[in-house]
């Protein structure tokens, strides 16, 4: 009897943590090799409504991704209500139609009090110069752990990304001194260690080094093209304090963005990946021990990360620009929370100085 009380015991656990770890359970399922089967695209439009489409099973699934349209660089709430089905809804991957921009997947839990209704939380990591297609993929499961995917298929709202008003441009920097990646606060240069230098690595164009640009002034950042948002947002903010400036100053700025990733940033696969921001923008790579000794150099930190089952891995890394003078001294590193308007005002005071 204790025995047979024992496996009862046993039993009962095993189905209480089934059952309460069945969020966890269900994306375990679909780790096998066997492809999603892909619904048929809906022709409704996910950037101007909620989209319903009709399940294998005879059920439904209503997707809806607000604020509507769509913008860039805002936080979107979605939200995946199933109908008359055994499906849940797993997450939402958002994917660059003609430009990978790495993972970006939203995971959706169902609602204590609605377990048809899931939702999550997202974002569009990059802003372009021009018009780009995403792709956002509703992944589902069916009761025996098999996957069935739609895509849904739309341009942002480029109005999200409208450079910010003149006015702003005449807002007082941030005053310099130590300060955090959070933080509005610029770093002088005295707080990087050792004195950074001259290199020279690999562009699509030739060879580049920071000596090509004597004469004008550089920001360069260092970061990889497959990451999925905070080196977007410090390549859109550089584009937006680009347009602040005038023709003549733009030509006496030039943003270089050195890529901390060599086996998957090839110097053709940079060129393409900043021509969504800015085409004048230079990208440049090398090989691993060259990079490691201009990160170095210039106080970068990156790390690649683990890569998950499916071979793609994320890099952390460093996220301030540096600010590199005429002579090709470091004058300061602008923190990743630093607006356009600071930017393009650092920029303007270094430009009027005397020569």
């Amino acid at each position: 009897m204790k025995r047979n009380a024992l496996s009862d015991a046993a039993l009962a656990v095993a189905l209480v943590a089934l059952v309460g770890g069945g969020a966890w359970l269900a994306p375990q399922l679909l780790k096998g090799d066997a492809a999603p089967d892909k619904l048929p695209t809906p022709a409704c439009d996910i950037n101007a409504a909620s989209c319903r489409v009709a399940l294998p099973d005879g059920g439904s699934v209503e997707l809806s991704i607000t604020p509507r349209p769509i913008p860039t660089l805002t936080p979107l709430a979605v939200t995946a209500d199933v109908s008359g089905s055994s499906m849940r809804a797993l997450a939402l991957d958002l994917a660059g139609v003609d430009m990978d921009m790495g993972p970006n997947r939203a995971a959706l839990v169902p609602l204590p009090d609605q377990p048809e209704r899931f939702s999550g939380s997202t974002q569009l990591p990059i802003c372009s110069t021009g018009q780009m297609l995403w792709q956002a993929t509703l992944q589902l499961a069916d009761a025996r752990g098999g996957r069935h995917d739609v895509a849904f298929r739309f341009t942002p709202d480029g109005e999200a990304c409208a450079p910010e008003d003149a006015a702003a441009a005449a807002a007082t920097p941030a005053a310099t001194g130590a300060g955090t990646a959070g933080s509005k606060t610029a770093v002088p240069a005295t707080d990087l260690a050792p004195q950074p230098t001259d290199f020279t690595l690999s562009s699509a164009d030739g060879p580049v080094s920071l000596r090509d640009f004597r004469g004008k002034l550089v920001l360069l950042y260092f970061g990889y093209t497959f990451c999925p948002d905070v080196c977007p947002t410090a390549l859109t903010t550089l584009a937006q304090a680009m347009k602040q400036l005038s023709p003549e100053e733009k030509r006496r700025v030039q943003v270089i963005f050195v890529s901390v990733d060599p086996p998957r940033d090839t110097p053709q696969h940079l060129k393409e990946y900043l021509a969504f921001f800015d085409p004048a923008f230079v990208g440049v790579t090398g090989s691993a021990a060259e990079i490691a000794a201009a990160a170095r150099s210039w106080g970068v930190y990156y790390a690649a990360q683990a890569p998950d089952a499916s071979g793609r891995y994320s890099i952390d890394h460093s996220a301030f620009t540096a600010l590199v003078a005429s002579n090709g001294k470091l004058v300061m590193r602008l923190p990743h929370a630093s607006t356009p308007a600071d930017i393009a005002v650092r920029l303007r005071a270094l430009l009027n100085q005397p020569r």
